[in-house]
């Protein structure tokens, strides 16, 4: 890693990406060393919402809240570039985007995410972009009685799995209230239900899955090679629900002049989140190697390139290692579900679950600077 930076002119920061790792790693920068650094984020969308929030839309009956990426702009101190990168020329100090701007760092942090790619042919892949029309076509179908069961898929690892198990759990539970019959089945490869989230977690959320009368097929890879036929390996057992749902898989974002000698893509980085082999260049969240793919974890990746950075141009910053907690909240129950898992290898080893908020907000998004300013615009919206 480099020394620190010299007196005088900015640091200049570029952040490629727009999701929570890149939210968080800004907002950190302002709060550790905004008289220091010049941050650049580089992302297309003009606004920012929680992953996964169009899942619940058709269920909430309201739209996710959506924040502004101009107000996100103008409170935490960045530029926003409208635009996505191309490849980084690492030598230089540049990144290249779509548009052929040419944009010169200082540090660099990749938090672009993870691509997403579908797994079956025969099957939906629930998306970003479309999540609530196709949740809402599937109520309709169940609703008519065109759907009376249901697969739901967890394609691979490494994945982020909870958003299917809150989607079964508030399928069972229109299905109750709406009187309809629905048989739910979740395949995952996963050793046990949210095995990632460790052992007290999967106990506790394989109980409320039976409850709810929702089959569970652990350790099971699947084939869909025709509509309406789930092969499962390796215990040879087929369904034939009336529809398949499945999560994407997830890969690296293959950035040239990146090195991604991980599995599928993904970038190799050190407990500070710098990239092996590369000078003041570091990534965060998704794009990343860490197995466990959420919110939390981004943040925390994001917290310690944010602090090497800061150390980097100047502020005095001690660089902390990332300390991988997840702070999940389970939906779709008569209750809300807190779990706080530590993080070891793609299981979570120690674990704690909850009625109540583990956490002092009890946010569905933990991270440190993001997730308390989030708040202060929540709070000022709701009194308009």
């Amino acid at each position: 890693m480099a020394t620190a930076h010299s007196a005088g002119k900015k640091f200049r920061v570029v952040i490629a990406g727009g999701g929570v790792a890149a939210l968080e790693a800004a907002a950190a920068l302002h709060a550790l060393a905004a008289d220091r650094t010049e941050v650049t984020l580089i992302s297309p969308e003009d606004s920012f919402h929680l992953p996964y929030a169009e899942l619940l839309e058709p269920f909430a009956g309201g739209a996710p809240t959506e924040y502004p990426t101009a107000r996100l702009a103008e409170d935490l101190n960045f530029e926003h570039h409208a635009d996505r990168y191309r490849w980084v020329n690492p030598g230089d100090r540049v990144v290249h985007t779509t548009a052929g701007v040419s944009i010169e760092y200082d540090a660099l942090l990749l938090a672009s995410g993870a691509r997403r790619r579908p797994r079956f042919h025969n099957a939906v892949t629930l998306t970003t972009a479309h999540m609530a029309e196709q949740v809402t076509a599937l109520l309709a179908d169940v609703d008519a009685g065109r759907v009376r069961s249901v697969a739901l898929i967890v394609p691979s690892q490494p994945s982020w799995p909870l958003p299917l198990y809150e989607l079964a759990l508030m399928l069972s539970t229109h299905a109750v209230e709406h009187g309809v019959e629905l048989a739910i089945h979740l395949v995952t490869p996963e050793d046990a239900p949210l095995a990632v989230l460790g052992h007290n977690a999967s106990r506790d959320i394989s109980y409320l899955l039976r409850s709810y009368g929702i089959s569970v097929h652990a350790a099971q890879h699947c084939q869909v090679h025709e509509p309406g036929i789930v092969w499962m390996h390796p215990s040879g057992s087929v369904l034939r629900p009336d529809a398949v749902i499945a999560l994407p898989e997830l890969f690296g974002s293959a950035i040239p002049g990146i090195p991604t000698s991980a599995v599928r893509g993904f970038i190799s980085v050190d407990p500070h989140g710098a990239v092996r082999g590369l000078s003041n260049v570091f990534a965060a969240g998704d794009a990343t190697n860490v197995p466990i793919k959420h919110g939390s974890i981004a943040a925390a990746q994001a917290d310690a390139a944010a602090g090497a950075i800061a150390a980097l141009a100047g502020a005095p910053v001690e660089p902390k290692p990332a300390r991988l907690v997840t702070h999940a909240v389970l939906l779709g129950a008569r209750s809300p579900i807190y779990v706080r898992a530590q993080v070891s290898g793609d299981h979570g080893s120690i674990s704690e679950v909850s009625l109540t908020p583990l956490w002092d907000t009890g946010a569905k998004l933990h991270a440190r600077y993001l997730s308390p300013y989030l708040q202060q615009l929540d709070a000022a919206r709701a009194t308009v």
